[in-house]
């Protein structure tokens, strides 16, 4: 079973699935706080680049799955 991702917007703001195209980005979000996130978040202590391609692969396949 295949569900569409399209996109829910608004004038402010985009919610969409998670999928591999969001990697760069948000690695990049990670790796701006990390040092914050490790303190609260368990996911961002030992996170990499390769750890973040993984997500988004794996959050686009589940979506896929339904």
């Amino acid at each position: 079973m295949s569900l569409e991702r399209a996109p829910l917007r608004t004038d402010r703001l985009v919610l969409e699935p998670i999928g591999t195209e969001h990697a760069d980005a948000l690695w990049a979000a990670t790796e701006a706080s990390l040092r914050e996130l490790e303190r609260w978040m368990l996911w961002a202590v030992g996170a990499t680049r390769e750890g973040t391609e993984a997500f988004t692969a794996e959050a686009e396949h589940d979506w896929a799955q339904g």
